[in-house]
């Protein structure tokens, strides 16, 4: 009987080594599972936001130009080149910040994604 609980205990250990073995690699495989699928979501939610405040920058970019094609417009004694040479000016100024929006606002990239 002793040798056989012996048996059954040692045979008990094995399984359990086994076990325990697994289950941390399961455990360790959903781990890297949910880091994955965090690590996507960050970066789509920091696309979207990218994307509002690109979307944003245009529709401030095109506002201004509008107002300064209304001011060259409403402006009295100024000659057609100088209208353009204002609506140039302020076209290049609201380009340049659309760009430098977009630049301060990069989306960051995971270290651990791939580039798309």
């Amino acid at each position: 009987m002793i040798l056989v609980v012996q048996e059954i205990e040692e045979l008990y250990g094995r399984e359990r080594q086994i076990l325990d073995g697994e289950a941390a690699r399961h455990v360790r495989e959903l781990s890297d599972a949910v880091t994955a699928k965090a690590d996507q979501i960050e970066n789509k939610i920091s696309e979207s936001l990218f994307k509002m405040i690109e979307i944003l920058a245009l529709f401030t970019a095109v506002v201004a130009l509008l107002a300064s094609g209304v001011a060259s417009v409403t402006i009295g004694d100024l000659e057609w080149w100088q209208r353009g040479a204002l609506i140039l000016t302020s076209g290049a100024v609201v380009m340049t910040f659309f760009f430098a929006i977009r630049a301060v606002v990069q989306p960051r990239r995971s270290r651990n994604s791939a580039a798309p």
